[in-house]
């Protein structure tokens, strides 16, 4: 499948190499704030409007920030009401059967999703990272490389896990919420919260969305 990826930082690099490993190619992206007119051999486009008709309408999302990434989906469905978010699963991510993924969910490398796990549209489970059993993830969800989550876990929409987080066994996080790089979270977080620390307290409002 041929996919036009938003954004052109880091995690635009992450992006492109999931892509690859599943066979993919990318085309072209769009990021508004680069300053170069190809990238890793690719057009970059400022604007979904400066696009070509000729590309096709399915994209790919290189940008971690949750803010940014609910954003970018919004106007492309509404520039292209038959936009597309294709499912990327990486060969090396272990997936249950019984998980269900959403739609535009993003699965890196030596990932685990264990059983009964559903995950929303739009979220990011990015390398390393562990979800178990029966845990609940909204969308727009990001999962950062190292966590883990324990089993029958429930993480509201546009929340974060850090680097290296632990989130124990029946934790429930609401949404718009940030648990900070080596959290450890034993205790439910409420929405709209960044929580860090061993284990995790709450420290401010979070300003997601």
């Amino acid at each position: 499948m041929e996919l036009i990826l938003f954004g052109s930082g880091g995690h635009a690099e992450s992006a492109l190499d999931l892509a690859t490993a599943l066979n993919h190619q990318v085309v072209g992206c769009i990021d508004p704030m680069s300053t170069m007119g190809v990238w890793n051999g690719v057009p970059v486009f400022r604007s979904l409007p400066d696009m070509n008709s000729d590309y096709p309408k399915a994209f790919l999302l290189g940008i971690g920030n949750i803010s940014i990434r609910n954003r970018v989906v919004r106007e492309a469905f509404q520039y292209f009401p038959d936009a597309v978010f294709p499912t990327l699963i990486h060969p090396t991510a272990q997936v249950s059967t019984r998980a269900k993924i959403g739609a535009g969910s993003n699965i890196f490398a030596k990932t685990y999703i264990g059983p009964q796990v559903i995950i929303g549209k739009h979220c990011l489970i990015n390398t390393a990272s562990c979800v178990e059993h029966n845990s609940t993830f909204g969308d727009h969800v990001v999962l950062s490389p190292g966590a883990i989550v324990g089993g029958e876990v429930a993480v509201g929409s546009y929340s974060m896990i850090g680097i290296g987080a632990v989130v124990s066994n029946r934790v429930k996080i609401g949404k718009e919420s940030v648990i900070g790089g080596n959290s450890f979270v034993n205790k439910n977080i409420p929405e709209n919260v960044v929580a860090y620390g061993t284990p995790a307290r709450i420290i401010r409002k979070s300003a997601i969305n």
